[in-house]
């Protein structure tokens, strides 16, 4: 019986030891798996900061050239949906007047917004909820507001 038990004592020596050796190269690999993913989202947390700094400067140049809403009549109220949505609608609507917002420049950095939307969307995987009815302008008492559908 001793005999036995020293002949399979070597193998069982041998699988255990393999087994080990084989556990520890496979976390081994995942852990570095793990740590070059880690840095892929540090790198789209960097680039999420550098957007929503971008985001805030395009805000206040939208407002900037947004004017103030003034109108005489609806003809003169404009929208602009803004920020983008998952699900191709607009996170929220911007108001202006053709007689005082800098359409040209307003309209450059709305697109900008939506498109750095757009890569915030992919770079954070969030999933934004959908559904925000479509507005229309119109002009009451000198200003142009919503009137939502």
């Amino acid at each position: 019986m001793s005999k036995l038990l020293t002949k399979c004592k070597k193998p069982l020596l041998y699988l255990f030891v393999g087994l080990s050796l084989g556990l520890f190269v496979y976390y081994a690999s995942k852990r570095r798996d793990l740590s070059r993913e880690k840095k892929g989202w540090e790198k789209n947390r960097v680039l999420l900061e550098e957007l929503d700094k971008e985001q805030t400067e395009l805000a206040k140049l939208i407002r900037r050239y947004g004017g103030e809403g003034h109108c005489q009549s609806d003809i003169d109220c404009g929208v602009l949906g803004i920020g983008v949505k998952a699900c191709c609608e607009y996170k929220d609507y911007f108001l202006y007047s053709i007689r005082d917002a800098d359409l040209s420049k307003l309209r450059a950095s709305v697109l900008q917004f939506n498109k750095n939307a757009r890569k915030m969307i992919n770079l954070s995987l969030k999933v934004p909820s959908c559904g925000n009815p479509p507005i229309d302008p119109v002009c009451k008492k000198g200003r142009c507001v919503v009137v939502r559908k």
